[in-house]
């Protein structure tokens, strides 16, 4: 299950900073160059910079409500409601509608919601045959808000 996406100049390892087991992994899904930092070297540079500190405060608290949104989507949302929402949350408007900016597989659809290829895939033809998206462009676009529950 994908549990947050980072764009450019981001940074994530930061539950590093309390000792114990790592819960989550981290794959690149294209071409990047990351840096990594030894804790003690990490420590010291905090340590030093109190302003960097009040940043990395600033940005983990920013994420905490993004969690919040997710565990609550997993709690009280079926499948499809993960799946309508993730596809509203990534769309961007473009002339008056609605564009998923690059086609996204079912495969990461599922990964993204937490569930199988073959349930995204049935979701998706529903919404295609009910006139609520299309496909078209390498890309998916909302004709039209899908009802809140299917």
């Amino acid at each position: 299950m994908v549990v947050n996406a980072q764009g450019p100049g981001e940074c994530f390892g930061e539950m590093a900073l309390e000792p114990g087991n790592r819960s989550t992994s981290v794959m690149m899904l294209e071409p990047s160059r990351i840096a990594v930092v030894k804790m003690a070297d990490f420590g010291a540079f905090l340590m030093a910079h109190p302003e960097f500190q009040h940043e990395l405060v600033r940005k983990l608290l920013k994420r905490v409500p993004a969690l919040t949104c997710h565990v609550r989507d997993l709690a009280l949302l079926d499948v499809y409601g993960h799946v309508v929402r993730k596809l509203q949350e990534l769309a961007q408007e473009e002339s008056g509608r609605l564009i998923l900016p690059e086609l996204m597989s079912q495969q990461t659809i599922a990964n993204i919601v937490g569930a199988s290829r073959e349930m995204v895939s049935r979701i998706l033809k529903d919404l295609r045959v009910g006139g609520y998206l299309a496909t078209g462009g390498r890309r998916i676009v909302m004709i039209k808000k899908p009802p809140a529950a299917w």
